[in-house]
């Protein structure tokens, strides 16, 4: 993944915020980690049923992409992200971007994978992306982009 490169003259600041939520925005959170978790294993479950079918049929799949996994989702998310209780869609209670997000992991993992074995990437060799389970740390990232602001003056 590229890094985003901030313009001449403008400065880059990160921030950390410590949040008590209440028992409703909890519940809100949770939701939204648990989107996170499912669409990442959803992908991880789709990238997987592809090579096991080149495996053992020569079937050939797409490469895995954002946008070929995105395009993936939409028209089975009213199918696989039902509530098993009412059998009504759930996605609609959570905002994509956590959808969005945990497909992107996913597909970064399976590229991780796939450079580390091919020896194009650095580093100790990564496995094959695993499924997640609840209850793990979950980790906010937000996907809009960098804010970049001028830096100040004497700086």
């Amino acid at each position: 993944m590229k890094r985003y490169r901030y313009l001449p003259g403008h400065t880059g600041q990160g921030y950390v915020f410590a949040l008590d939520p209440t028992p409703e925005q909890r519940k809100a959170l949770t939701g939204h980690f648990g989107a996170r978790r499912f669409a990442y294993n959803w992908t991880v479950a789709r990238m997987k049923a592809g090579i096991d079918a080149f495996n053992n049929y020569g079937l050939e799949s797409e490469r895995p992409s954002l946008a070929g996994m995105r395009k993936g989702w939409n028209p089975v998310k009213n199918v696989v992200a039902v509530n098993q209780k009412t059998g009504l869609p759930w996605w609609q209670e959570v905002s994509k971007e956590a959808f969005s997000s945990g497909i992107a992991d996913a597909v970064g993992a399976c590229w991780n994978f796939r450079k580390s074995r091919s020896g194009e990437r650095k580093g100790r060799r990564v496995g094959f992306p695993k499924f997640k389970k609840k209850g793990g740390t979950p980790a906010a990232t937000g996907s809009p982009p960098a804010v970049s602001v001028p830096a100040a003056s004497g700086t």
